[in-house]
């Protein structure tokens, strides 16, 4: 039963694609004839009209120059230069003329032939006149021009000009011809091309219907193969190859049911004691977790900030101004980290941190280091509520990178203000005058702003880039930077006045 359903379906592609090849080669056949039959001639005749058109303008031309030049004064060895070159450009329009008997018929070929006999007899007399011409007999010459030459030229101005009507007027009449023999190939390409139809729907009919059948023979494997043998049995319509392949598949099925039966309820088992396992390890580990935790607290961060103090103390006791005044900044930086708990607090406290970072820097660098902060006149910074330690980080990544490396020092410039008053978003700026990336660090850096842990040298400004994200789907951070100009970090998210109030856009 195979054999013969093997042998039925390989008979049917390969007659359908026969068939589809003997109606393609006919298109193709058929495509040929319009190019040798049609197409070809007529581009031949367009081109001959066109090879006349140009040597007739040619002629008128060569004619001109002539007519133009004065005998008694003329330069007569530019103008015996000036024949030989229109002879030879003449001459290769002319050969360019098909005045074949069999393609151009017999009155272009009689026109033709007068008119080439005539312009060899033009030439010999245009090869006298430039021998008179040598020998400065300017009197044979003009005599020779006004005598042969111009009524030579007319007759072949004559002849060109009826050779030109005749090849149009014989084009147009062919032209006629050839659209009738091109409309009935173009009938019978069409033929093909729906016999080509017919057959391609055919093959698409015969195939589609046996992959409707694999279609249905696979989607019920695939639920077998999850275990579901619910599902309904394959039909079985007439006796024919598909029948019999059903009939054998329901069969395989109901075998598969009793067997797969007998170790549902052992693989039941099996999970349920799995997954008793998985909660017992994910238990455990939660309890090494929460041990873990507990010795990190254990540490107090209380006793840091106590130490720092003692230290303080014992710098002012020894006359240690600079480093008491570092240690007081220091101080309240750890005070402000460790005392708030809150996402969003005032912008006026962002900014007091910062005054403190730059009091650390202001100690170690002197005048080299400048810090400056302006705000829009319609904002309060002590009224603006920003996610906390959402400056300090840029500020310091522009001391340490921007202005630290340069020799001269430089300003770290804080810019506040709203993007648009209907648009309630806040925009803070944060530049340098420092020693600024290249474009090819510039990109690492943004490349690197993208992900969601980095633990390098830039991690702060990576995690403000990554708070803003979280903070608002509206906020954005933008990083500019020009080598040996600066850097410039602009960070919008939306305008806040409580500290409390939900974004619900976010």
């Amino acid at each position: 039963m195979e054999k013969r359903f093997r042998n039925r379906l390989l008979g049917k592609i390969i007659f359908f694609l026969f068939a589809f090849f003997l109606a393609f080669s006919g298109q193709l056949v058929i495509s040929g004839m319009q190019e040798n039959l049609v197409i070809q001639p007529e581009n031949l005749r367009i081109q001959n009209i066109q090879a006349i058109s140009r040597f007739l303008d040619f002629f008128e031309e060569s004619l001109s120059h002539l007519a133009d030049f004065r005998w008694e004064y003329g330069d007569a060895a530019i103008l015996a230069e000036t024949i030989d070159r229109d002879q030879v450009e003449a001459q290769r329009l002319v050969d360019a003329i098909d005045l074949d008997l069999s393609r151009q018929g017999e009155a272009q070929y009689l026109y033709g032939n007068a008119m080439r006999t005539t312009f060899a007899t033009f030439c010999r007399f245009e090869t006298m006149l430039c021998t008179y011409i040598h020998a400065n007999n300017t009197v044979a010459a003009s005599n020779l021009y006004y005598g042969k030459i111009v009524s030579c030229g007319n007759y072949i101005r004559k002849y060109t000009q009826q050779l030109l009507e005749r090849a149009i007027s014989d084009n147009q009449d062919e032209f006629v011809t050839l659209m009738a023999l091109n409309s009935q190939l173009k009938n019978l390409q069409n033929l093909m091309l729906c016999f080509c139809l017919l057959l391609a729907f055919l093959m698409v009919v015969s195939i589609v219907r046996l992959l409707l059948f694999f279609r249905t023979l696979s989607l019920q494997s695939r639920s077998i193969s999850k275990g579901d043998f619910s599902i309904a049995d394959l039909p079985q319509i007439g006796d024919d190859e598909i029948s019999g392949l059903s009939a054998v598949f329901n069969t395989m099925k109901h075998s598969m049911k009793q067997q797969v039966r007998l170790l549902e309820e052992k693989n039941r088992i099996e999970r349920n004691l799995y997954r008793k396992e998985n909660e017992a390890l994910g238990l455990q580990n939660m309890l090494e977790q929460a041990r873990l935790q507990q010795f990190r607290s254990q540490i107090n961060p209380h006793f840091l900030f106590n130490t720092l103090n003692i230290i303080k103390i014992s710098a002012e006791d020894e006359g240690a101004q600079k480093a008491s005044k570092m240690l007081s900044s220091l101080g309240r930086i750890y005070s402000y980290a460790m005392g708030s708990n809150a996402q969003m607090v005032p912008l006026s406290q962002e900014l007091q941190v910062v005054q403190a970072l730059f009091s650390l820097y202001k100690e170690r660098f002197g005048d080299r280091v400048s810090l400056v902060w302006r705000a829009g006149e319609n904002i309060v910074v002590s009224e603006v509520f920003v996610p906390s330690f959402i400056l300090q980080p840029l500020a310091e990544n522009a001391f340490r990178h921007g202005i630290a490396p340069k020799d001269e020092g430089g300003t770290v410039s804080i810019t506040i203000s709203k993007t648009k008053p209907d648009k309630d978003m806040l925009r803070i700026i944060v530049s340098d005058d420092g020693v600024g990336m290249d474009e090819s660090e510039l990109q690492l850096v943004r490349e690197k702003l993208g992900r969601e842990y980095l633990a390098d040298e830039h991690i702060g400004i990576y995690n403000v880039a990554a708070r803003l994200k979280l903070l608002d789907k509206r906020s954005s951070f933008e990083m500019f930077s020009i080598k040996n100009q600066g850097t410039q970090v602009v960070m919008t998210f939306p305008y806040r006045e409580d500290a409390n109030a939900e974004n619900p856009d976010s």
